[in-house]
């Protein structure tokens, strides 16, 4: 390097000087891009040697030094953090086990968590994630550690599952509240464990949170045999669901507080589990039979169905009912339903949480469903985050967690006269007390606010919208500001696919185009444009509205627009990587209409195409078949809540479901939104959320720790 540097000072002075000052404006524009102390020289700033005339050997030798300090003038200190995890031993809490040696039965141990810039030597993690943390964004939010056993498995001490971290004033990342009183270390998290007495492989999850929302998830694997054997890979950890690995604190200081994070995982042994995590640091799992939880799952949505079709399954021809005004008593009776079929899906998925809930509940003078119930029972945002089968989502908006009596004839039961009086006079039901929490209501009265999907903005990230790894072998995924934030100036750019019987229903086409103005909106009338529209890397839009039929043939689906007899976009069209929005990353909202190509066990493989492959940031669909008349109402709702409002999607969504219940239509329920609940759209001129009463584009204040910045 020395060598070739002087033959190019010596015989091409101002190709090197170029080349400094090119180092020099990379450098900084890195600087200013990631924030980074570490660079000290930004764009624009003056060589540090000043050179003109031939060479000297005194010249020469300072600008060499020069561009050494420019090359490596980088971040060499911070360049990320690396979370580790492993075990040890309680008598050598700092020394890792070997990953090659099995654990005795019914010893403890010690599971420990490090966040540092390079993995902690002894670390058990399959690929190392990263977690990077410029100095300068300081967000004061802690980040929470919190474990959840397998049934059976390896044994978790109730009360020493949750841990925190803390992002500092330096932006490093150090131990905060520790697990166990007494027991810490300087850099990491200790976790008393214990191995069962039973042999085998045994196995405990690791989830890591940030203002309520899940980052990641990684599952401990380890295999128990008497003598500690030593056994090829017999400790592991492998990194399953992974929403952040590449974040920001400020980024994270922008994103709302969850009320509650509920992870979905299939066992593999025949169980599903739900990992709850909440307020007060709550933490529970809940097992269910695969068989046992699909059962309520299509029951609830059966029931829904019937709401909307009259029978438990749609057919083709089948009256809307709700395409017509409905009478008091049918409406009424349609909540009902709901609520028995929502009451029996809590009280067999979320109603169990509060047996396993560790630390315990606050109240132990009652009941821990019930303390569950009144945690639960201030409207929030909540995220049903799934990491099974991609067919698998649980309608958690269907959740009734009101309590019933049905012993009760059903003939005996009301709806709640309050709501059914907001209602009836057109009143703002999101400020009602009912839907605020804080009424109690009789077991034989249902009231809608019971419903989660009416008090709650309840949404399903999913797992497969994050990538697997890199040749690098330091895995990234989809960050903060790609699954939290699209950043769309002025109006947003608008890939609008329209079935020709839906283009004059209510002027709702006209009105959608009217949101993106002229010059923003690609409409497309047939499946080839649509497909080629999508696939144009140039339009990079922030959302894609799909109002439209599907259709099956030989069980494949797929979206149709224009003739409804003409052929549709197929999943492999999707998900063969020709649409990638890398840059824009926008919402696709899947408003199909009258027909079974749309619902959840064919809709979820084109949810799972267009986040894992095309990369949007999120997808809004449907539970079951609706109707066209519905999505209008529905998406114009939405879309004026999204796009107008700029609101979260999850408050979006919460907004449009009580808006068309307030007309009297419980089927805002039908609708689901497969992103994470804080997913909304940003623009520079926004008001940055820091207090500093600066425009989100130029505040780039240090962030106070109770506060967020943009």
């Amino acid at each position: 390097m020395l060598d070739l540097l002087d033959k190019l000072l010596t015989f091409f002075p101002v190709v090197a000087m170029a080349a400094l000052g090119a180092v020099t404006a990379v450098k900084g524009w890195l600087s200013h891009r990631q924030h980074s102390p570490g660079v000290s020289v930004e764009i624009g700033a003056e060589l540090p040697v000043e050179f003109e005339g031939p060479t000297s050997a005194e010249r020469r030798d300072a600008l060499v030094e020069a561009i050494l300090e420019a090359l490596g003038r980088t971040d060499d200190e911070e360049p990320g953090r690396i979370v580790s995890t492993g075990l040890a031993r309680p008598e050598l809490p700092l020394q890792p086990s070997s990953r090659d040696r099995c654990l005795e039965p019914g010893r403890a141990y010690l599971f420990w968590f490090a966040i540092e810039a390079t993995p902690v030597e002894g670390a058990l993690d399959d690929v190392p994630r990263a977690l990077r943390l410029p100095d300068e964004a300081v967000a004061g939010d802690a980040i929470t550690v919190a474990l959840f056993d397998y049934p059976g498995e390896l044994i978790l001490t109730p009360g020493t599952n949750v841990g925190t971290l803390t992002l500092g004033s330096d932006g490093r990342i150090t131990p905060g509240r520790p697990p166990t009183v007494g027991l810490a270390a300087p850099d990491r998290l200790l976790f008393p464990i214990r191995t069962p007495e039973e042999p085998g492989i045994h196995r405990l999850r690791c989830n890591v949170y940030c203002r309520g929302t899940l980052l990641q998830s990684r599952v401990l694997s380890v295999t128990v045999e008497a003598g500690a054997a030593e056994r090829e890979d017999a400790l592991q950890v492998v990194v399953d669901y992974a929403v952040d690995t590449d974040f920001e604190p400020a980024a994270l200081a922008q994103i709302q507080p969850l009320q509650l994070s509920v992870f979905a995982n299939n066992n593999g042994r025949g169980t599903h589990s739900f990992r709850f995590f909440g307020g007060e640091a709550l933490t529970a799992t809940v097992s269910v039979s695969e068989h046992q939880i699909q059962d309520h799952i299509d029951r609830a949505r059966r029931t829904l169905t019937t709401v909307a079709w009259g029978a438990p399954e749609y057919r083709d021809g089948a009256g809307f009912k709700y395409g017509r005004p409905r009478t008091a008593r049918s409406f009424s009776d349609d909540l009902i339903q709901l609520a028995i079929s929502g009451h029996r899906l809590w009280a067999h998925v979320a109603g169990r949480v509060a047996d396993g809930a560790a630390p315990a509940l606050p109240d132990v003078s009652r009941s821990r469903i019930k303390e569950l119930q009144d945690l639960m029972r201030r409207p929030g945002m909540v995220e049903f985050a799934n990491k099974v089968d991609a067919s698998f989502t649980v309608p958690a908006g269907l959740f009734y967690d009101y309590d019933l009596d049905t012993t009760v004839p059903v003939r005996e039961w009301r709806v709640c006269p309050e709501a059914l009086d907001a209602i009836r006079t057109g009143a703002d039901l999101s400020r009602q007390p009912c839907f605020l929490g804080a009424v109690e209501h009789a077991e034989t009265v249902v009231c809608p606010s019971g419903f989660w999907g009416f008090r709650h903005g309840v949404t399903l990230p999913q797992a497969s919208a994050f990538s697997v790894g890199d040749a690098a072998g330091v895995a990234p995924s989809a960050d903060v500001e790609a699954t939290h934030f699209i950043d769309a100036e002025e109006r947003p750019r608008m890939i609008l696919g329209v079935a020709d019987d839906f283009t004059d229903l209510g002027g709702h086409v006209a009105w959608v185009e009217a949101l993106g103005g002229a010059g923003f909106v690609h409409r497309c009338t047939t499946a080839g444009r649509l497909l080629e529209a999508m696939r144009d890397t140039a339009l990079e839009p922030h959302l894609v509205y799909l109002f439209c039929h599907g259709s099956e043939t030989n069980g494949i689906p797929a979206l149709v627009v224009g003739p409804r007899k003409s052929l549709g976009i197929q999943y492999e069209q999707i998900a063969t990587g020709n649409v990638y929005w890398r840059r824009s990353r926008p919402l696709v909202v899947l408003n199909g209409c009258g027909t079974t190509a749309v619902q959840p066990r064919h809709a979820m493989n084109f949810v799972d195409a267009f986040i894992r492959t095309a990369k949007a940031s999120g997808v809004v669909g449907t539970e079951i078949t609706t109707d066209a008349r519905l999505g209008a109402r529905f998406g114009q709702q939405f879309l004026d809540a999204f796009v107008t409002g700029r609101r979260t999607i999850a408050e979006s969504l919460l907004s449009a479901r009580l808006s068309l219940l307030a007309e009297g239509d419980p089927l805002g329920l039908a609708f689901v939104a497969y992103a994470a609940p804080q997913l909304r759209l940003r623009a520079r001129a926004d008001p940055c959320t820091c207090g500093s009463g600066r425009a989100y584009g130029d505040c780039h204040a240090p962030v106070p720790a109770a506060s967020g910045r943009g």
